[in-house]
């Protein structure tokens, strides 16, 4: 998404840059030679507050591997509607302001 705003002197533009994740995706910004992550895993292992989602609104097994119903340690994807409520196909949304310090970006 991008938008812009005019002087009389000089052009002035501000870029947003949106990210939406579900899955194994992942995504990062590289900022003054610093990575930002630009999205969040979803996962058994990494997120705590998700595990404790999961066991309570479900009756969903969660083997020694971490894996869902013996398929999957994401909770957020699509194309698993057997598995809801413990996953959800709900993304996970993030924006940025980009600024001249940014170098490049990693999906």
């Amino acid at each position: 998404t991008t938008s812009s705003s005019s002087s009389q002197t000089d052009n002035h533009f501000r870029f947003e840059l949106n990210a939406a994740s579900v899955g194994h995706c992942e995504a990062i910004l590289c900022r003054s030679s610093i990575v930002h992550p630009l999205t969040r895993r979803f996962t058994i292992p990494h997120d705590e507050s998700e595990c404790k989602r999961v066991r309570k609104a479900s009756n969903i097994i969660i083997n020694e591997d971490n894996a869902l119903n013996a398929i999957t340690s994401q909770t957020r994807m699509l194309g698993c509607s057997f598995l809801y409520p413990a996953i959800l196909p709900t993304p996970h949304i993030s924006s940025f302001i980009l600024s001249k310090n940014d170098e490049f970006f990693i999906i």
